[in-house]
């Protein structure tokens, strides 16, 4: 079939059903990135799909479904728990690991015998997987490697049909969370953060190793607070072997490039910390949006990157937190080397029940 691209309206709807019913596959806009699909009972358009995108069969596709009262037809072991997390999450940007049953296709299977499900937040992708009435294998629309599209023209596979809308595309691919382990397991960062999961259950979500999780400290001026902070959580993890986490700091009101203070440098020093070779940053969208978990000062520095995110506020805390507390953290800016001693031995007990939450979560 000669590939041809239609709107996201009536007609590509139409179109879009008529190739899937045909065995072909399409292109189609979701609520994360462009993805490709086919029906997930086609065996052998599910091997089309993995030709075309070079992708190795050891990966399987994902399954859409049109509504989460479908999980349970290809889903097994359903605790509360895991179907609390599906329940909440449905439709979202989210996929869930789970145990598959035994009418799975051998091409959303893996050597786990689990199966990726999501229900995705899109009006295209409703009403196509509505009309369709069956569930489609999919994965995003690039070559396995590269990075998924957000625009119809950078999408380079032989498709019969691309579903062009490049206006709802957030870019950011789906959370997937293994709920085929417990304690469930962050398999791939996205938009719904870890926080904003566990305000449904009981315990920790884990970390796979192979993410690496960003941690941000802020203050003002990115110039004593937030930087010793850094200083003590690098010194932390390396100590305990944890390398799949990243550190950095910024200010509310800094300028970029200036060193921490001589009192903090030297205060920081004193207790085994580092941090001569840090220059400020002042926050931004992009600082916040890299960011999986964010340690503030004051409220006034969570107030701020909230300001910076909208919808972030499940990753922002103060650093006394963690600890059981809700205690800010005074700016020690303009005081002698005895304050700055004491600032810093009082973040040094809440940045260590950071890295003790770190440890906890990795696997």
């Amino acid at each position: 079939m000669k590939q041809q691209i239609y709107e996201a309206d009536s007609k590509g709807l139409e179109k879009a059903l008529s190739v899937l019913q045909r065995g072909g596959i399409i292109v189609f806009p979701t609520d994360t990135v462009y993805g490709i699909g086919c029906d997930a009972e086609d065996n052998k358009a599910i091997a089309r799909i993995f030709k075309v995108k070079g992708r190795k069969r050891t990966k399987p596709l994902i399954m859409f479904l049109s509504h989460k009262k479908l999980i349970p037809d290809y889903a097994s072991k359903i605790t509360k728990m895991r179907k609390r997390i599906y329940e909440r999450f449905s439709p979202s940007a989210m996929t869930f690991i789970m145990q598959a049953k035994r009418n799975v296709p051998s091409g959303l299977l893996s050597k786990e015998e689990t199966i990726s499900i999501r229900i995705p937040d899109n009006n295209f992708c409703k009403k196509l997987l509505m009309q369709f009435k069956k569930p489609l294998a999919t994965t995003s629309a690039n070559i396995s490697g590269e990075k998924p599209s957000v625009r119809y023209k950078s999408i380079d596979l032989n498709v019969d049909v691309i579903i062009r809308d490049d206006s709802i595309l957030s870019g950011i691919p789906s959370t997937v969370i293994d709920l085929s382990r417990y304690p469930f397991i962050l398999r791939r960062k996205g938009s719904i953060s870890i926080f904003t999961i566990e305000r449904y259950i009981p315990t920790r979500v884990r970390i796979d190793k192979s993410i690496v999780f960003n941690v941000l400290f802020v203050c003002t001026g990115n110039s004593c607070r937030s930087p010793i902070a850094e200083g003590i959580l690098r010194k932390e993890l390396k100590e305990r072997g944890l390398k799949n986490i990243s550190v950095s700091s910024c200010g509310i009101c800094a300028g970029d490039g200036y060193p921490s203070t001589k009192e903090a440098v030297l205060a920081a020093k004193e207790r085994g910390y580092d941090i001569q070779m840090h220059r400020s940053r002042c926050i931004n969208r992009e600082i916040v949006d890299n960011s999986d978990v964010i340690f503030c000062m004051e409220s006034l520095h969570k107030k701020e990157v909230c300001k910076s995110l909208p919808g972030c506020e499940d990753r922002v805390f103060l650093l006394s937190e963690l600890y059981g507390k809700y205690k800010e953290i005074d700016d020690p800016i303009g005081g002698g080397l005895i304050v700055y001693r004491k600032v810093t031995r009082e973040m040094e007990r809440y940045v260590r029940r950071i890295a003790d939450e770190l440890q906890l979560r990795n696997i």
